[in-house]
């Protein structure tokens, strides 16, 4: 498995703890569906500005988001 896949596995993974799907994130991060879609399908990288509203939006904790998007 590639690092964006990993990325995602566990992105999704924290979402579904939360239960937030990802049209709940799209509505609160205010970006459209297509946006977070083109994420998660692996045709757009996260950007740092992504991640940091990722991490603030699902409220998690700075060892959280390390171990979804840099380890």
């Amino acid at each position: 498995m590639n690092d964006r896949k990993k990325i995602i596995v566990k992105l999704e993974s924290y979402m579904k703890l939360r239960n937030i799907s990802k049209q709940q994130l799209a509505k609160k991060w205010k970006k459209s569906e297509a946006y977070i879609y083109r994420r998660f399908s692996e045709e757009v990288e996260f950007s740092l500005t992504d991640i940091t509203d990722i991490i603030f939006i699902l409220k998690l904790s700075r060892e959280e988001g390390i171990d979804i998007f840099f380890n």
